[in-house]
């Protein structure tokens, strides 16, 4: 298997100690992102938040410095995530803040209309069915709740006219 390969099944479900090393870098190279993405909401601090795909656990971390009485639940495919985003949450769990579980969103554990947010950085292209994953989201989502979804940029190959071009997006 070539480096590449490695290191995308890494990111889609960090294990082992290369894994970890992952999970915590995900906290530092999503941050950026994840700071624009959330620029274009307000968070109340009553807030009931699911982040999906919670990775090392940055986005959960920054939840609970805003969310004051509500609460922050993580969820991760990979069990090594999972291990780093309750590391990284410690007080925050301790405190009752924060849940973290280990899921997959196609199958989410959670009542029907619980959330106000839920968020996905980096996360959604590994999901293996989309729109039956969006209609597990939708499930869990309030009425009136948010749905943010955010990716730094795609790359796809689009044929047209039997020619292939690349098509990049942000």
């Amino acid at each position: 298997m070539g480096l590449k390969k490695i290191l995308v099944n890494q990111v889609r479900k960090p294990k082992g100690k290369l894994g970890k090393m992952i999970a915590k870098g995900m906290n530092k190279g999503h941050a950026k992102l994840a700071k624009w993405g959330l620029s274009n909401i307000s968070i109340e601090s009553n807030y009931i938040i699911l982040d999906i795909g919670c990775g090392g656990g940055g986005n959960i971390q920054h939840f609970a410095e805003i969310i004051k009485d509500g609460k922050i639940y993580g969820i991760d495919y990979s069990e090594t995530a999972v291990y780093i985003s309750k590391k990284v949450n410690k007080k925050y769990i301790e405190k009752g803040i924060v849940e973290i579980y280990q899921g997959s969103v196609s199958s989410l554990p959670f009542k029907d209309n619980y959330f106000d947010l839920i968020t996905g950085f980096e996360v959604y292209y590994f999901w293996l069915d989309l729109i039956s994953d969006l209609k597990e989201i939708y499930r869990v989502l309030k009425p009136n709740g948010f749905l943010i979804l955010v990716n730094e940029g795609y790359y796809v190959k689009i044929k047209r006219k039997g020619k292939k071009q690349k098509s990049g997006q942000n």
